[in-house]
């Protein structure tokens, strides 16, 4: 008999565990994203102690200058940094969703702040 073949129906058992605790994440954070309200504001200098909480969840230093925060049922859970796009979030929640609109909002942001550039047409009349 040999030992060869416990070993590959081991191997072949461990790879549908780990296919199934993939799907399974996969479905629990897809619920738990569409059915939450989420706010949106510039974080001012109340919020620094939330920042500075989140910040040491996420393991991450702390952000600095203007901030945007993402909001779920009045308590923070991700933060960006608008002049390094450098993003802190609660680590235990799902978040990928609320990044996704922070850094959309973000950008929004940056884009509303650049001047517009007028073009000008200069009628040139031809000199002989």
């Amino acid at each position: 008999m040999s030992t060869y073949l416990p070993y590959e129906s081991n191997g072949t058992r461990v790879d549908d565990l780990v296919r199934a605790a993939r799907m399974r994440h996969v479905e629990a954070s897809v619920r738990s994203n569409h059915n939450e309200p989420v706010a949106i504001r510039r974080a001012g200098a109340p919020d620094r102690e939330t920042l500075d909480r989140l910040a040491s969840l996420d393991s991450a230093g702390t952000v600095m200058g203007e901030v945007l925060i993402a909001l779920v049922d009045d308590e923070a859970t991700a933060a960006i940094e608008l002049a390094t796009g450098r993003i802190v979030a609660d680590p235990f929640r799902p978040t990928v969703h609320l990044v996704e609109q922070l850094q959309q909002r973000a950008d929004k942001l940056e884009e509303q702040a650049l001047p517009r550039r007028r073009v000008r047409f200069r009628p040139r009349f031809a000199t002989s």
